[in-house]
């Protein structure tokens, strides 16, 4: 059981899941998921065997994209609905069929589908070191210029979610320049979860 995998039948906290499965990505393992959901009947579950190839938000839920073996397809899979994760042996003699760039236009065409996606652009004061790349938040085409007074602009293609809103709401003195509508949700989102 490499890498702290848990032992058939131990429910594993989300927290475990998402360290496993970003284990898993790093080191290129497959594993074996147990999933429940409501699709499934409650005293039944379902064990698909996956590479994973990125976790990212998608329609404001956390997923796990990953190429399901041995169809070689690409499937997404809440990480919510995952109850267990084992590593499977000889894992790293399994050649994947998914591309990176694969994974990618699935993201992206699930956009175009949902319509759930902004250009959102921010003014970063100069000397503000933040982290733009917030782990599994897909930013497509990012673009960054830094103007006269030494302010970033920074430009990314999002999908506005709660966890787009709890990653803004985290920086410090950064300004929402566009779209006016991602401004004011932000505004809504930061006076709801006032801590």
């Amino acid at each position: 059981m490499p890498f702290g995998f848990m032992r058939s039948g131990q429910k594993l906290e989300m927290n475990q899941r998402i360290d496993q499965i970003e284990k898993a990505i790093v080191n290129q393992e497959v594993i074996a998921v147990s999933l429940e959901n409501s699709l499934i009947q409650k005293s039944s579950k379902q064990q698909v065997i996956i590479l994973p190839l990125r976790l990212v938000y998608i329609d404001g839920e956390l997923e796990v994209i990953g190429e399901e073996i041995p169809k070689g397809i690409l499937r997404p899979y809440l990480v919510g609905d995952i109850h267990e994760i084992e590593a499977k042996a000889h894992s790293k003699d399994y050649r994947k069929n998914i591309t990176s760039q694969d994974v990618i236009d699935y993201i992206e065409s699930g956009r175009l589908i949902t319509e759930n996606e902004e250009r959102l652009v921010l003014k970063i004061p100069a000397g503000n070191n933040i982290d733009l790349a917030p782990p599994h938040l897909y930013m497509g085409n990012p673009f960054a210029a830094v103007n006269s007074d030494g302010e970033m602009i920074w430009a990314a293609t999002v999908e506005v979610s709660n966890p787009l809103f709890e990653w803004l709401s985290s920086l410090q003195k950064i300004e929402v320049l566009d779209p006016p509508s991602v401004a004011i949700q932000l505004q809504l989102f930061l006076q709801n979860n006032k801590r």
